[in-house]
């Protein structure tokens, strides 16, 4: 699980647009911090995809964003984006289909493998041990770790900083023309 924060001290942004009552600053912030993570976490849901030929559904589940929010004279000026690197089951990534050699979900075919129930709702992709005779069996699973880690961190370094000024501009002028009229 990797966690990437943006938080700030807005004070002094404060001080600087103090004449204008109706806006406030860290709200501007806040907004403008959950916007950028939300691009964020859709360029490397994009990219993740893209690299494993997996669903974006799939990966996004395996995302959280916790949000900066200003609520009832609470606030809390950090935006955190989580990705999940545990490992990922193969029935997530599309539709199992049975086949006379295994089973093909996607684009991936597993020989040998079958598909069984997995709980109630699920189904999933399973495959028996080597040498094994009936059981035991095991669970197919896609790892994510190193393209995931890969990705989000060049996306937090890279494109985070550019996002968030731009959706602070964005967000800034909005309020000051607001406050104008």
């Amino acid at each position: 699980m990797i966690s990437i924060n943006f938080s700030a001290d807005v004070r002094r942004v404060a001080r600087d647009l103090k004449y204008i009552k109706n806006i406030t600053v860290p709200e501007v912030f806040a907004n403008a911090a959950n916007k950028a993570l939300a691009g964020v976490r859709t360029k490397t849901v994009r990219e993740l995809s893209a690299a494993k030929s997996i669903n974006q559904k799939g990966i996004r589940q395996r995302t959280k964003i916790k949000k900066a929010f200003l609520r009832n004279g609470k606030q809390s000026l950090t935006a955190e984006f989580k990705i999940g690197y545990d490992r990922m089951p193969v029935a997530v990534t599309g539709t199992p289909v049975q086949t006379r050699k295994g089973t093909r979900v996607g684009r991936r075919s597993i020989v040998g493998a079958f598909i069984a129930p997995r709980g109630k709702k699920r189904v999933g992709v399973w495959l028996r041990a080597p040498g094994a005779g009936r059981l035991p069996i095991i669970e197919q699973k896609i790892d994510l770790e190193p393209e995931a880690r890969m990705f989000s961190k060049r996306n937090m370094d890279t494109h985070a900083s550019d996002l968030f000024m731009k959706e602070w501009r964005r967000i800034l002028s909005y309020k000051l023309k607001k406050a104008r009229v």
